[in-house]
């Protein structure tokens, strides 16, 4: 049997790689014919591009570091998009290496997109999209935020 686990990669291929990169990881995924195939990975549902709470712009404004701040909004657009502020508060603790990862795309797929994509070879045997609880904790914490969108998902494929 053969697997392969994909934990916090996708995020990376579409951030660093070129568009023939991205097709070649896919190819190379599915191609190689693994028994199993795991995700874990930042990853929305669609729904998550709407608009923001407001109330939790204000708090973002009021708290976060202006320059990052500004570094984010300049490279993805306003946290008044609820996509890009959950982006944002996936971020913003890495100040110590702003400048790389202001300019990650954690969100490159969500997890309609990924589901839709699936070779009809696999079968789902596990699924979980949900919220790090460090995370939760965290904005709580930081910005007395509640996360209620989720932010990731770890799933397992079973070659049929």
């Amino acid at each position: 049997k053969t697997a392969v686990i994909l934990s916090s990669i996708l995020h990376e291929v579409y951030s660093y790689g070129t568009s023939k990169d991205v097709e070649d990881f896919w190819n190379n995924i599915w191609n190689e014919e693994f028994n199993y195939v795991s995700f874990r990975d930042m990853m929305p549902s669609r729904t998550l591009d709407k608009q923001s709470e407001i109330n939790d712009v204000l708090k973002i404004y009021r708290k976060a570091n202006t320059k990052d701040l500004y570094d984010f909004e300049r490279n993805w657009g306003s946290i008044e998009n609820n996509k890009n502020l959950m982006h944002f508060l996936l971020k913003y603790r890495y100040s110590a290496n702003w400048s790389r990862e202001v300019k990650e795309n954690y969100f490159p797929v969500n997890r309609e997109e990924l589901l839709s994509n699936l070779p009809t070879g696999y079968e789902i045997i596990f699924h979980e999209h949900f919220i790090l609880p460090f995370l939760k904790n965290r904005v709580k914490e930081d910005f007395d935020i509640d996360i209620k969108d989720n932010t990731h998902l770890k799933l397992i494929l079973r070659r049929k």
